[in-house]
């Protein structure tokens, strides 16, 4: 699925946008768990939020944009975003619309939402915006733990909740891949003992991207 334009010559960024302003749409999804997201969106409840009664009319007329999975998607970003207020998404909205940005952070973050290859990185990626909208994460910083998270297998990313600074052992792989996203740094090495090769290896631990995602992205509780 690429971000276009629907019938009305309105493009999907531009409709994800107005979205987020929209009273009814976050806040209705707030009181949805997780799990109860699809039976909402796809009960053709929320067809009046601009973003989902756009792509649920496409899914509908057999439109190829990734079929409902795009949908679900869309809808759980939307409920990441619930922990911000209705005032703060009005504002931020105009602020948009006032530096002319709406199309780019639309289709940015839709973009983002299509890379998604699990169904828990689209609220993550809501949680991220959200804290956006507060003042808590620069656009750069959102965007790029954006782009971070969806680099790491999502089991990966939950290691991070239980993550300890030092050697890895035998999650060093994992460590090594995290790393590699950008989520980890080098703190040194240990040539371990020779009779114990697993008591050796790299030393990692949480860079400033990493403390970002866990304050503002991942909740043990939610995850």
């Amino acid at each position: 699925m690429s971000p276009a334009a629907d019938d009305h010559g309105r493009s999907l960024g531009a409709a994800l946008v107005d979205s987020i302003a929209s009273p009814e749409g976050i806040d209705a999804l707030a009181a949805v768990a997780d799990a109860g997201v699809d039976a909402v969106v796809t009960s053709g409840a929320l067809d009046g939020v601009p973003i989902l009664g756009i792509v649920t009319g496409l899914v509908r007329a057999g439109r190829s944009i990734g079929d409902e999975l795009f949908l679900r998607k869309t809808a759980r970003f939307l409920a990441g975003m619930s922990s911000t207020t209705p005032k703060a998404r009005r504002r931020f909205v105009e602020d948009l619309k006032e530096m002319k940005r709406v199309h780019e952070f639309g289709e940015t973050v839709l973009l983002i939402l299509e890379r998604a290859d699990d169904t828990k990185k689209p609220l993550i990626v809501g949680r991220l915006m959200a804290a956006h909208v507060e003042g808590g994460l620069t656009y750069d910083q959102a965007m790029r733990l954006a782009a971070m998270v969806n680099r790491c297998y999502m089991p990966d990313l939950l290691y991070l909740l239980k993550f300890q600074p030092g050697l890895q052992g035998k999650m060093e792989e994992i460590a090594d891949a995290l790393h590699f996203a950008g989520l980890l740094r080098k703190a040194g090495s240990d040539e371990g003992h020779p009779s114990d090769p697993e008591s050796g290896g790299t030393q990692y631990e949480l860079n400033q991207y990493a403390k970002l995602l866990l304050k503002y992205g991942l909740d043990e509780s939610r995850s």
